[in-house]
């Protein structure tokens, strides 16, 4: 059947199936813009006005497919498994069962050629060197799970046909298309305790209003009362495990919600969800002619052509690069005038990683400070851990370099938990903690970023580097090659930004932080190892 024909279908199945659709958009042929469908206004929209709304039978996940009515036990078996892998047995069954599925006509709409990084060849990935983007493909684990599912849940759901339907390439399809178009939908009793708690706080906000002003100390005394409740919700959340069955919400297939393009500067639309019903509305005034956008998140190029198989172009809203821990290992691991090598910085990242004092004194890093990567965004801004863990590092090796004969000696207590080593790193933990908190940031570690940046972006191609390669204007004869430069060019202008805006400003356009001369800090953290010499050559000249 035709792309056009499909549309038609699916068009007709829409008008059946939905509560509303409004006839001031079309399902548009968007193709020549590499693009797929897309939704265009027909006619002007305005803000929060109503584009469809459907009820929630329509919609496909485990709740609502026919596998989980299949056999009895069947719905058990299923929310027993995590979102990902009951959603891709559920779709994959009303795939084999073509056009018995009441969901036949929107799976013609579905694309069946892909251009995420799961279906590139290898010397097409390769082109995305060295992009870390291709650490976060997921192939391995796509296949782990498929080795988990095929046959032997099939068998259990009573259809064991299924799993001589779903080979492992149906499966990395189906995997995808979930990745690429699936909406994590609230449960109905979700919706509503929502709308109830909004309702209450309005209720609430009411009378405190009007009990203020005669009864504040009551206002108080109900308004803390709120606040523990709200407290005891985030602890519920936090004992949530990884199965459908202890999940709040359905990971779930929203058809003509999914036929909306993204885009992260342009999007103009969300999905509501509401407990009986979905609703997409537009978020801002539609002119004729304008595409509708969703919008899938805060994401990078590389992570828009990983899920979904495009980029934007210039770039996204939202661009970042990695810095790999392993570039940061080896630029310190080749310090010019400090001996050890890779063998002291990796046992000083250890011991930095394992430090008791930063688990109890850096609250807001939870996850620690030595991390296989950090996030470097558009305008210098970075992680604060990459600013911790380089202040660290610059004023130890700074150090190290102020007195090699010292750190001869010290260096011999790597590997031991309390030796004078051990103590040290701590000592200049908790000065360069204190020296950020006071809103400033020495030169060594300032020059430390730079070289950490320089030692990436030698890592890119020179034609991207140097700006030999121009960011394309259209799609016009955009190919794999032409979308892997992009997501590097993109990257390489985040490292680039970065040699010049770090470390950046705060929301009132003043720096956020002053750059000090390092001997401040160095004098800071050596006083105690002064003070040991100076113990050392008293008690010399007194024999």
């Amino acid at each position: 059947m035709s792309f056009v024909q499909d549309t038609t279908n699916f068009e007709k199945w829409l008008q059946q199936s939905y509560k509303f659709v409004s006839p001031k958009f079309t399902i548009a042929d968007l193709r020549a813009q590499h693009q797929g469908r897309g939704l265009i206004a027909q006619d002007d929209i305005a803000k929060d006005e109503v584009l469809f709304e459907l009820s929630r039978d329509t919609i496909l996940n485990v709740d609502t497919a026919s596998l989980s009515s299949l056999k009895d036990g069947n719905r058990d078996i299923l929310n027993s498994l995590n979102q990902w892998e009951s959603l891709i047995l559920c779709f994959s069954y009303e795939l084999m069962i073509d056009v018995r599925s009441k969901w036949f006509h929107y799976f013609k709409v579905l694309p069946n050629e892909f251009q995420s990084l799961m279906f590139w060849s290898q010397d097409d990935l390769d082109s995305l060197k060295p992009s870390n983007v291709l650490n976060r493909i997921g192939k391995e684990a796509a296949e782990e799970m498929y080795a988990k599912l095929v046959p032997d849940y099939c068998v259990k759901l009573g259809c064991k046909e299924l799993g001589d339907f779903l080979t492992l390439e149906k499966f990395h399809v189906v995997a995808t298309l979930i990745m690429s178009y699936s909406f994590d939908v609230d449960h109905p009793e979700e919706v509503e305790d929502d709308e109830e708690e909004e309702g209450e706080e309005e209720e609430e906000q009411a009378e405190e209003e009007h009990v203020h002003e005669d009864e504040e100390d009551e206002d108080e005394h109900n308004h803390q009362d709120d606040d523990d409740d709200g407290d005891d919700d985030d602890e519920e959340e936090d004992e949530q495990s990884d199965c459908v069955q202890n999940d709040t919400y359905f990971k779930s297939m929203v058809p003509l919600a999914d036929t909306l393009n993204a885009n992260t500067s342009l999007f103009n639309a969300t999905l509501n969800y509401e407990s009986d019903k979905l609703v997409m509305l537009a978020t801002k005034n539609i002119k004729k002619g304008e595409q509708i956008y969703n919008i899938y998140g805060e994401l990078p190029n590389s992570e828009i052509l990983r899920k979904y198989g495009y980029v934007e172009l210039p770039s996204s809203k939202h661009e970042f690069v990695d810095l790999p821990l392993s570039t940061i290992t080896n630029y310190f691991a080749n310090w010019k005038n400090v001996a050890g090598g890779l063998p002291l910085i990796e046992g000083i990242l250890k011991l930095i990683g394992e430090s008791e004092y930063l688990d109890e004194t850096l609250e807001d890093f939870e996850g620690g400070v030595v991390l296989n990567s950090y996030e470097i965004f558009t305008k210098g801004e970075v992680l604060p851990e990459l600013e911790i863990l380089l202040s660290i590092l610059s004023t130890l090796y700074l150090s190290f370099e102020k007195d090699p004969k010292w750190f001869k000696r010290l260096v011999r207590g790597l590997g031991r938990d309390d030796s004078d080593f051990s103590i040290f790193i701590n000592r200049v933990i908790l000065k360069s903690y204190q020296l950020l908190e006071n809103g400033m940031l020495t030169e060594g570690c300032l020059n430390c970023f730079k070289g950490v940046v320089q030692s990436r972006l030698a890592e890119y191609p020179d034609e991207i580097v140097n700006g030999e390669f121009v960011l394309p204007t259209d799609y016009a004869s955009f190919d794999r090659s032409k979308m892997a430069k992009t997501v590097l060019k993109n990257e390489v202008d985040c490292l680039q930004q970065s040699l010049e805006q770090f470390p950046g400003f705060n929301d009132d356009g003043k720096p956020k932080f002053k750059i000090i001369d390092d001997e401040k800090l160095l004098n800071n953290v050596l006083k105690r190892k002064l003070e040991q010499e100076s113990k050392k050559k008293e008690k010399r000249q007194k024999k």
